[in-house]
């Protein structure tokens, strides 16, 4: 697969909510890629609510709306259901 320009994502970045809204991250391990993904778990989970070897899904989720009134998206974890 050849590689184009227009194919890599723009990196935007994020303002700072001030003040500081704290977030949950999740390390998920990949069990048949061998690899652990770290990430960002969607608004509204706890860091109470993950434990050790629970059932995570990939989702998106808002980040922020831009100055343009643009919404960017990133991709966040999600307990399984």
């Amino acid at each position: 697969m050849e590689l184009h320009r227009e194919s890599v994502p723009t990196a935007h970045a994020q303002p700072a909510p001030d003040p500081f809204e704290p977030f949950a991250i999740a390390a998920v391990e990949l069990a048949n890629e061998g690899l652990i993904v770290l990430g960002k778990v969607v608004e509204g989970t706890l860091a109470d609510d993950l434990k050790i070897g629970i059932q995570m899904e990939l989702t998106t989720m808002p980040l922020f709306t831009d100055d343009d009134g643009i919404e960017r998206i990133v991709h966040a974890w999600k307990i399984a259901s």
